[in-house]
């Protein structure tokens, strides 16, 4: 991590915690520099594509730090138990004014296949695969609470269903 990038996640650290666990956990010096004004959250940076969140706004807005929060306890977990149908973080990335979430790219989601493709040969695999990562999430002591045809996402060939977006998740009781 370069110098100036250090001094302003230290300085973040006092009034985010989260950045400082994300930090403790191994985060790396983000590869990206977004720019605030363009209201974007997801970023392509080479085969990856990167969830950014903006120290300011996590300052700003407690509900958005409760998504980070869910958002990497969830990731992180499917990472760790090699799951097939949740998204799967690659890495926790820190930059001057943000922290990126490293994820799998993929090449559509589920509303734009239903809207382009339409295959029906594949729905019943597809509607298979949901319901893995829904076990999955379960089995994680998780619920999504925002399952939607945008959080689902899909590869073609060979065909592979992943859920994404766990912002809202929350523990199972």
């Amino acid at each position: 991590m370069d110098e100036n990038t250090r001094r302003v996640v230290l300085l973040n650290q006092h009034q985010l915690p989260i950045i400082k666990l994300f930090a403790l956990e191994g985060a790396q010096q983000s590869p990206l520099n977004p720019d605030r004004g363009d209201n974007k959250n997801i970023y392509r940076h080479g085969e990856f594509i990167y969830k950014v969140y903006f120290y300011d706004e996590l300052l700003e807005n407690q509900q958005k730090l409760l998504n980070i929060a869910n958002e990497q306890a969830v990731l992180k977990l499917a990472a760790e138990k090699e799951s097939q149908h949740l998204a799967n973080l690659k890495g926790v990335y820190l930059g001057r004014n943000h922290v990126a979430f490293k994820l799998e790219v993929f090449e559509t989601d589920f509303r734009d296949y239903l809207e382009e493709v339409r295959d029906v040969r594949h729905l019943p695999k597809i509607f298979q695969m949901i319901v893995l990562g829904l076990r999955e999430l379960h089995d994680l002591r998780y619920v999504h609470r925002d399952l939607k045809p945008d959080n689902i996402m899909i590869n073609l060939k060979p065909l592979k269903v992943v859920l994404i977006d766990f912002e809202r998740a929350s523990l199972r009781t």
